[in-house]
């Protein structure tokens, strides 16, 4: 389903079986245009592109650089939910937190932004919804490498989402409790590949939604960088700036 709220989900009824989850980046959270939409995941697609390529405006030779950079720049860039108040994200999530339904987020960020990530859910409202008991691992790093889970979070450093989950429920014995699962992405490529990881588990009810709140914005992003424009002429020398501060710390 193609959704612009979180509003248009139909929350299953069978409640006690049911786990929702969120992709963060342009689904729960977004960042304030006044960055120059640096460290945002159009941001970070775009600059892998640039690396990938050769390109011009890349910032680092390679991703295993741009990734610590990055980790650098969410530490230090303001996020605000999607949809504002009074009926938008957190409306939302305190609905399904008053419905005792389980929640967790699953990211393509990598573990070293776990407290960042966890410090902004929390200041715009979101974490105390997140399923912190109900679902957890012995050892935060137990999916294995590149993985990370904790207080409801997973940050998989931009692997499969449905797999991942999948193992997760598996390792807390949480799968059998689970028949329902709600997925929430604002990229259609995670979706297709979460559907692809969950066809072998037939007894699970999975409901997909593709959230577009954002488009008009990733969209807005991805056309200025193609035009030639004074856009991406202040988005390199941001980056740069950027780049300098980091190597500076």
């Amino acid at each position: 389903h193609d959704i612009n709220s979180l509003n248009d989900i139909t929350i299953p009824k069978d409640t006690a079986h049911t786990l929702f989850v969120f992709d963060i980046d342009n689904t729960l959270l977004t960042e304030t245009a006044a960055e120059q939409y640096i460290g945002s995941p159009m941001w970070f697609a775009w600059q892998s592109k640039q690396i990938a390529n050769g390109g011009p405006y890349a910032i680092t030779d390679n991703l295993n650089e741009l990734y610590p950079f990055n980790d650098y720049v969410l530490g230090r860039m303001t996020s605000k939910v999607c949809e504002p108040a009074p009926n938008g994200t957190q409306a939302f999530m305190q609905r399904l937190q008053h419905a005792h339904i389980a929640v967790i987020t699953a990211t393509a960020r990598e573990p070293a932004v776990f407290q960042t990530t966890l410090q902004q859910l929390t200041q715009a409202g979101l974490a105390s919804a997140l399923s912190t008991k109900r679902i957890t691992l012995p050892v935060p790093t137990s999916l294995g490498n590149r993985t990370f889970y904790q207080n409801g979070l997973l940050l998989l450093t931009g692997q499969n989402k449905g797999q991942f989950v999948h193992a997760l429920l598996k390792q807390s014995h949480t799968d059998k409790q689970f028949t329902t699962i709600v997925f929430i992405d604002d990229t259609q490529k995670n979706i297709d590949k979460f559907i692809a990881a969950y066809q072998q588990y037939p007894n699970v009810h999975l409901y997909t939604y593709h959230y577009n709140h954002e488009l008009a914005e990733v969209q807005q992003f991805q056309q200025s960088v193609l035009s030639k424009t004074p856009f991406l002429k202040n988005l390199a020398q941001e980056d740069t700036t950027w780049y300098q501060e980091f190597n500076n710390r």
